[in-house]
């Protein structure tokens, strides 16, 4: 949750964004045969929604396999939401994030390569609203050491637990 915190904080700081017109949407995966596949998703949304329920910035979420989907984006968002930061909560760019979400938020993929800093520095406009697209979190140097502590914390709840 930090680090998707960090993210959008940062493009509200660099493009002097107001809070109250600010939407992050958070992109799934999900599934149609398994409802809890959105369980994550929904949670780390519960925590930025409390984290900023005195800023005016909305989180919304999305999925590429169950409902709210994907495709439908721009009816999650509301009116009054001009500029809308999207991640992927992918472990990589793969197709998803690299071919099939860009284009349903103006960026090509070929410019994907052209944003190696999280937060994206290039943005699409749709309908009047800015929109950065944003790497998938798998993708973010951070990541590897945030693992890394969560296996750590693991290994040290076996060892408590003498497993």
């Amino acid at each position: 949750a930090a680090l998707v915190y960090q993210w959008t904080e940062a493009i509200v700081t660099t493009h002097g964004l107001k809070r109250e017109t600010m939407c992050l949407l958070l992109i799934g995966h999900g599934s149609r045969r398994q409802r809890d596949s959105s369980e994550t998703t929904e949670t780390l949304a519960a925590t930025l929604r409390r984290w900023w329920q005195n800023s005016g910035i909305a989180v919304q979420t999305a999925y590429l396999a169950q409902e709210p989907m994907v495709t439908s984006w721009l009816s999650l968002v509301a009116a009054a939401k001009r500029a809308i930061l999207v991640v992927p909560l992918l472990m990589a760019m793969g197709l998803h994030g690299g071919e099939d979400l860009p284009p349903l938020f103006g960026v090509s993929a070929a410019s994907l390569t052209a944003i190696p800093a999280i937060p994206p520095a290039e943005s699409a406009l749709i309908q009047g609203r800015r929109i950065w697209y944003g790497y998938g979190v798998g993708c973010h140097s951070d990541i590897s050491a945030i693992i890394l502590d969560h296996v750590a914390e693991g290994v040290r709840t076996a060892k408590g637990s003498g497993f």
